[in-house]
């Protein structure tokens, strides 16, 4: 079963997930290759893929793996669940920074470097919530993205809600929105630094920021761009 949005490359290969299956398509519709993604089985869930500036493609799964593969197909790297994303990965893509910096959601939410060592995470700086959403990442470097947590002081009067956070590349909270229901959509940003996402709460909310527009970056948002092309090197 196919969930989420294929990926294009920059010579116009389709990436598509059906399962725990990756097929790689040519522009005349040729199958190249296909991938069996490790660690996974058949009914799996693989999120929407990004790929880097090398053309890597990048993705999560529902068991919390994060994984890297080749433009040939062949596995580059798996991360192990319980030191990075966990359960909720399979809602969120990777988002990359210009300098190979990834940005991944989850139980808590993950950076890594270009050579996929950790850099930062955050947990109790975002109250333990989930990332159910694509960060996005802004044309200064701050990076936008949904959190959704508990409120409330008895369990008979709590709620659960979103929070729209924006962090710096070194990790440092600049501020925090409240919404009134849970943020599952991606973000998206404007070219006059507004930031807009959707919440489960039937609303939809836009936020001033400092950033104008999106990164230069290989994937600074779920499928690329404000067009959602999905392309590597498309729109803006």
């Amino acid at each position: 079963m196919t969930m989420f949005p294929p990926a294009i490359g920059l010579d116009g290969t389709l990436y598509v997930s059906v399962g725990n299956i990756i097929y790689a398509v040519d522009t005349l519709g040729n199958l190249k290759w296909s991938f069996e993604v490790p660690g996974t089985w058949l009914t799996s869930t693989i999120s929407s893929m990004a790929t880097d500036g090398e053309g890597n493609i990048c993705f999560c799964t529902d068991g919390g793996s994060f994984c890297v593969i080749t433009p040939l197909g062949e596995l580059k790297i798996r991360l192990d669940i319980l030191q990075y994303v966990v359960w909720t990965s399979e809602w969120t893509s990777p988002a990359i920074d210009t300098d190979g910096t990834i940005y991944l959601g989850g139980n808590h939410f993950s950076v890594l470097n270009s050579d996929y060592t950790e850099k930062w995470r955050l947990n109790e700086e975002i109250g333990y919530g989930s990332v159910k959403s694509t960060p996005i990442i802004g044309s200064d470097g701050t990076i936008y993205f949904g959190v959704n947590d508990w409120v409330g002081r008895k369990l008979s009067n709590m709620q659960l809600v979103g929070y729209l956070y924006a962090f710096t590349p070194e990790g440092k909270r600049k501020w925090r929105y409240r919404v009134g229901g849970e943020i599952k959509s991606s973000p998206a940003i404007g070219s006059d630094g507004t930031v807009y996402v959707g919440s489960l709460d039937s609303c939809f909310y836009a936020v001033h920021s400092d950033s104008k527009g999106l990164a230069s970056s290989p994937w600074p948002k779920f499928q690329h761009d404000n067009q959602n092309t999905g392309r590597a090197g498309g729109g803006n």
